[in-house]
């Protein structure tokens, strides 16, 4: 290097020198673009549902579900076929063959589909229809296959108070949360997004920040009352756009669920195209508990390995189904008497 007069002087390069300017920028000389530079090209074949099957992913191996049947494969078999799944597609526990008993949570779900009659006694032949739907809907929520006619499901309750109100606990979150344990690798994943209904704002751009690029259903819970639903219609068959701080938008295509104590407003054919509304029905309340008919808590410790494989079951049947059968709709239970009382005046309410 020279001095001041242009005079060549020397000069000691030390290791700490070095090591300083080795630091410096050191996030450009090791940047994730500059590294994905050094990996070889290749195409990847990712398991995907398509129109006429959908994919489970255990631990030990892939269940696929076709309306002809489910069957069983191990990841080897996949692999002689060069194909691959994302880790957050796998559910964290094995598939194994259930018994013949009931899951748990396929009795709670009949318990949600049983119609009251006015003199306290059961109808059957209601509760079954509703079954068979609820069964349809449950699998069509499941399958992430978007090039169909989209619409979001509604989950209500069907029994108001003396004054028009719903006061909840039917079990309608615990329905839809059973959806998790079948989409998503870990509790915390985010193939299944759950999101506070009473706070949703839908001005906001970070409303979905949640999501994920692997986001294929959206559960936003217990909305508030007057939740102005034609706001999601863009979202619900379109696609979604999530957002996070300091990131660029990104459009996903999702499945919608929303939960509500209250009625969603719903006018007109088109409306009606994008929301479908299922009653649960008033079995359950604050003073009979889905703990109270089951003696346990749902999804935790209390289910042993069978009782998941009963559960694991009774939902491959549910695709299977929809599969088979499309999108059966709900018979009502009160949504016309109810939608009268929340969106209009009483006096007109007989």
């Amino acid at each position: 290097m020279t001095d001041n007069d242009g005079l060549i002087t020397q000069t000691t390069i030390t290791a700490e020198m070095i090591y300083a300017g080795y630091l410096e920028n050191i996030e450009n000389k090791f940047s994730p673009q500059l590294l994905m530079q050094l990996l070889p090209e290749k195409n990847y074949r990712i398991y995907e549902d398509t129109r006429y099957a959908k994919y489970f992913f255990y631990l030990n191996g892939i269940v696929e579900v076709k309306k002809e049947g489910i069957k069983f494969t191990e990841y080897k078999d996949a692999a002689e076929q060069g194909l691959y799944i994302w880790r957050t597609q796998r559910i964290e526990r094995n598939y194994v063959p259930a018994d013949e008993q009931l899951s748990y949570y396929e009795r709670f779900a009949a318990c949600l589909a049983a119609v009251r009659r006015d003199d306290g006694t059961w109808d059957d032949k209601a509760g079954e229809q509703r079954m068979r739907s609820l069964w349809s809907i449950l699998g069509y929520l499941m399958h992430a296959w978007f090039d169909t006619r989209l619409f979001a499901v509604n989950f209500t309750d069907s029994k108001m108070d003396e004054r028009g109100e719903a006061n909840g606990r039917s079990g309608k979150t615990t329905l839809v949360r059973g959806l998790q344990y079948m989409l998503n690798a870990r509790r915390n994943g985010s193939v299944y997004v759950e999101i506070g209904g009473k706070n949703f704002d839908f001005k906001s751009p970070f409303r979905y920040q949640t999501c994920n690029i692997d986001t294929k259903l959206v559960f936003i819970n217990d909305v508030y009352k007057k939740f102005a639903v034609e706001h999601l219609f863009n979202d619900i068959t379109d696609g979604l756009e999530y957002q996070k701080k300091n990131k660029s938008p990104v459009k996903i295509n999702a499945k919608m669920v929303i939960s509500s104590n209250n009625t969603l407003f719903v006018n007109g054919d088109s409306a009606r195209d994008r929301i479908l509304t299922y009653e649960a029905s008033d079995y359950f309340s604050i003073d009979h508990s889905i703990q109270d008919e089951f003696g346990c808590w749902f999804y935790g410790d209390d289910w042993d390995a069978a009782e998941w494989a009963r559960f694991d079951a009774f939902m491959h049947r549910c695709v299977q189904f929809y599969l088979a059968n499309g999108v059966i709709a709900p018979q009502s239970i009160n949504l016309e008497w109810r939608m009268a009382q929340n969106h209009t005046s009483a006096e007109f309410v007989q």
